[in-house]
């Protein structure tokens, strides 16, 4: 399987941290895994543990981001894209109408306030399945 490890992080810790075990784990297992990151301190530390990241303009969700995102999938040919954040769900399922990757998400403590607008719900209807983060990883 071929996944894409989206992650919007400032930097290492929690979720860089946490995507760089996922990503050596699903290798380790003989799946293919890519991170993309939005910013370039979290970008040069990946890189630095060889593991495969490509950096797009993600900070907001626009159709910018939607296209780097989309083209990132394409050219890896993924077959799912691993997101974290609400923002990174919205980019998923933008990019996921023009390409055939299932979104999975990987609920982490959130100490805001769920939004349950019309739109979020619809983004949150094409997640396929969702992770929650145990103290094993």
């Amino acid at each position: 399987m071929r996944v894409a490890l989206l992650s919007s992080a400032n930097g290492w810790r929690g979720s860089g941290a946490s995507y760089a075990k996922l990503a050596r784990g699903l290798g380790e297992r003989g799946h293919v895994a890519h991170l993309v990151t939005a910013v370039p301190r979290l970008t040069s530390r990946l890189a630095a543990m060889d593991l495969p990241v490509t950096e797009i303009h993600g900070r907001n969700t626009g159709p910018r981001e939607v296209w780097a995102l989309l083209r990132v999938l394409r050219r890896i040919r993924a077959d799912a894209v691993v997101v974290d954040t609400p923002r990174d769900v919205r980019l998923a399922a933008y990019a996921t109408l023009l390409h055939p990757a299932r979104i999975v998400y990987r609920y982490n403590l959130n100490y805001r306030r769920a939004r349950t607008d019309l739109m979020e719900r619809a983004y949150l209807r094409r997640v396929a399945a969702c992770i929650y983060q145990s103290g094993y990883i």
